[in-house]
């Protein structure tokens, strides 16, 4: 694996922030790793926003300066940032459409809003506002004609199974990204979860959860995608293999064996890349 040293600004990002993505993103030809290390980069910059800031008016700033640079790509000078180049390269060598970083941007507005989504649809709405649109960007940046909706729908799930994973740093914090009405009824907040576990209560939740997921895996299997997707679905393997371990835990986001790494994940990667089983 490339060291930090060796990788563009983009790539280096990648490879700190989002460690399973940026292994997918190996198994793509040469020419097209930085255009997806741009999208993963960007990816990293706003996700954060809602952590960085003191405020929501001070996120919206934040978000608009993406919107805005991100508007500019292809059309001149575009305003400074170390992955910048990338993201310029992306466009216009990669021919990656603006309007699918833009969208990007876009849902992570929702990270400002108050309180979770309200129910379990509304929660995976938002996976694919966030996480479906940085599928699609990865999409267009391995084939802009390809058909992007299987990644799209890899996307949502990752992003669900995300939610999963850190539910017990988000419970440590005070906040659960977990349907409101399914919180409400089993009568659990998010102090409640991070000092008594949720029991049965939050491992139904979840279970719910996990099964939206899993739902947008097959959904993106039964697509067919195109081969040249590979790497913008490969991350379906590893969320299916975490996905597996919480089954095997009941459930319970808290279970000490889910906070170990998973030491397969670059077998699991590099199989799915060569076997082209993905999912």
């Amino acid at each position: 694996m490339p060291s930090d040293a060796a990788l563009s600004p983009a790539g280096a990002s990648a490879r700190r922030h989002d460690p399973d993505r940026f292994l997918a993103a190996l198994t793509a030809p040469p020419a097209r790793r930085e255009h997806l290390f741009a999208v993963l980069a960007l990816e990293h910059e706003i996700a954060r926003t809602r952590d960085v800031v003191s405020e929501p008016l001070l996120g919206e700033i934040r978000l608009q300066w993406w919107a805005d640079a991100v508007a500019a790509l292809g059309e001149g000078p575009v305003a400074a940032a170390d992955i910048v180049p990338a993201l310029e390269a992306a466009v216009t060598e990669g021919r990656v459409p603006p309007p699918a970083l833009a969208a990007m941007v876009e849902g992570r507005r929702r990270d400002l809003e108050d309180g979770p989504p309200a129910t379990l649809d509304a929660l995976e709405d938002y996976a694919r506002a966030t996480g479906g649109a940085v599928g699609r960007a990865l999409a267009a940046a391995l084939d802009p004609q390809a058909p992007a909706e299987a990644a799209v729908a890899v996307g949502t799930g990752w992003a669900l199974t995300g939610i999963l994973r850190a539910v017990p740093w988000r419970a440590r914090h005070n906040e659960i990204s977990l349907p409101a009405d399914e919180m409400a009824a089993a009568g659990l907040t998010p102090h409640a979860v991070a000092a008594a576990r949720g029991g049965e209560g939050l491992a139904a939740i979840v279970r719910r959860v996990a099964g939206r997921a899993e739902s947008q895996f097959a959904a993106a299997r039964a697509l067919r995608p195109l081969p040249v997707l590979r790497p913008a679905l490969l991350p379906a393997r590893l969320a299916r293999a975490h996905l597996g371990r919480l089954a095997r835990a009941g459930y319970d986001p808290f279970a000490p064996e889910l906070a170990r790494p998973d030491g397969l994940r670059a077998l699991r990667v590099a199989w799915g890349a060569w076997s082209g089983r993905w999912w």
